[in-house]
């Protein structure tokens, strides 16, 4: 039976996907009774989702640098990788095992239970009343946006293995939405970086996607409300957040993180990537090809002579108005969702609860 120091199983290392599944536990030698699930987590869970390329790398340095504060107030904020090794990437190998795909790492549902249940028992270890468990993969990944042009193609599959899997429901679910002019272009930014040749997608044919298929916020938000009924969905626009954070920080961490938040050394938040950068990209690929521009992508990057110049955009101006348009309508759409409560920059310390019954 696992205690409440437990430290997660360390499964052995096996052949597995490139990209994101990378490293990852695998069920070899996991237990099915390791956890007793008389034993199972009674810490308070919340999740903090992302999304991508809404300040999301830069708070969770903050988690990571105040942790002293974050206890002090019964609050332990693991770091995001580790909750990415442990429950992220099993949950979504699961799921794409559901679909049908043919993943090196296959988990019975016992040995998924049993990774999470460990995980989280050995967070209460640290004497934390309140857990909050951050990764802004847990809705998909920026390769999954651009190859569909859609807001997180996969994120029902991906929430669905997650609310199933964990112990118990969030009391509540952190997720900031962005403009999606700087949101799609930031995330096609992130994924010239990561990208392999074999699966490019040019700009051009991003940006025709995603203008035809109407991707809206509201509905991620709607389908993070019916996958979780029980959670409380607290949001908030990157807009309102990026020049003052401290109703986030109070609302996920308390108000001793936003008091004087300190982001932990050593931790690289790589940047967003800049028009600068990717105008040099395309020069070179008209040059030598794509294949070979997208391998000199991260020394394009590292000798970009306008590194401060300004964020990539895609998006012709009249593009960017359509768009505007778009995300002004959906965010107030988000207000109609059961159970969604709109961070508030009237009082830093407090949010605005918008309880609804569906």
């Amino acid at each position: 039976m696992a205690s409440s120091g437990t430290t997660p199983p360390t499964p052995r290392r096996a052949a597995s996907p490139k990209g994101p599944f990378a490293s990852l536990p695998i069920p070899a030698r996991v237990r099915p009774d390791r956890v007793d699930k008389g034993t199972a987590p009674t810490v308070q869970l919340d999740l903090h989702i992302g999304a991508h390329k809404t300040g999301t790398s830069w708070l969770q340095q903050v988690f990571q640098g105040n942790q002293a504060a974050l206890l002090s107030n019964g609050i332990k904020i693991p770091h995001h990788r580790k909750t990415r090794k442990f429950v992220t990437v099993p949950c979504q190998l699961k799921a794409y095992q559901r679909l049908g795909q043919d993943w090196n790492t296959k988990y019975t549902d016992q040995e998924l239970q049993t990774i999470i249940d460990s995980y989280i028992l050995s967070l209460r270890g640290s004497g934390a009343r309140r857990v909050v468990l951050s990764d802004e993969n847990m809705l998909g990944h920026c390769g999954h946006i651009v190859r569909g042009g859609m807001l997180y193609s996969r994120k029902q599959a991906f929430l669905g293995v997650l609310a199933e899997f964990l112990p118990r429901p969030p009391r509540r679910i952190f997720i900031s939405v962005r403009d999606y002019s700087a949101f799609f272009s930031a995330v096609y930014g992130q994924f010239l970086l990561d990208v392999l040749p074999e699966n490019y997608v040019s700009a051009g044919a991003f940006t025709e996607t995603v203008l035809g298929k109407y991707p809206n916020w509201a509905n991620v938000l709607r389908k993070v409300a019916e996958t979780f009924p029980k959670s409380e969905i607290v949001y908030w626009t990157y807009e309102d957040a990026k020049d003052d954070w401290r109703p986030v920080l109070t609302a996920i961490g308390g108000r001793k993180l936003a008091r004087a938040p300190k982001t932990k050394r050593g931790d690289v938040v790589r940047p967003s990537m800049t028009q600068s950068t990717y105008d040099r990209f395309i020069a070179l690929a008209s040059e030598l090809g794509t294949t070979t521009a997208l391998k000199k992508m991260k020394h394009l990057r590292e000798t970009d002579p306008d590194s401060g110049a300004g964020s990539l955009r895609i998006f012709s101006s009249k593009e960017q108005e359509t768009l505007q348009d778009r995300y002004a309508r959906h965010v107030a759409q988000i207000a109609d969702i059961p159970n969604t409560t709109r961070l508030s920059w009237d009082a830093p310390a407090k949010a605005t609860p918008k309880q609804r019954a569906s």
